[in-house]
């Protein structure tokens, strides 16, 4: 429902854009927000199963095998392992800071 050249050129259409992914992100991943932040990265192609995978100890082999077998494009799966990975980690570590500060008052 959102204008990919206005998301381009306007900020607040583009967090507009990225809200109503979280939240459908929300829904679909039952509030796990260590998916959400997968999913959102992945982008239109996903994230959080492949991540979930990754999380579980599945090999990189396994891993790759499913993505094309799911039709993950070369750059996609590069995408994953090369910035993917580092996003979700990056994103946990904020969280996990900002709960704290939270929790502080």
């Amino acid at each position: 429902k959102h204008n990919m050249d206005l998301i381009r050129t306007n900020p607040k259409a583009a967090i507009h854009a990225a809200a109503d992914m979280i939240n459908y992100f929300s829904k679909h991943m039952h509030n796990n927000i260590e998916m959400i932040f997968a999913e959102y990265n992945g982008g239109a192609t996903g994230g959080a199963t492949p991540y979930r995978m990754y999380r579980q100890g599945m090999s990189k082999e396994k891993i790759i095998q499913w993505m094309k077998d799911n039709k993950c494009s070369d750059s996609v799966i590069k995408h994953f392992f090369t910035e993917t990975i580092q996003y979700v980690n990056k994103c946990m570590k904020a969280y996990k800071y900002y709960l704290e500060i939270d929790d502080r008052g």
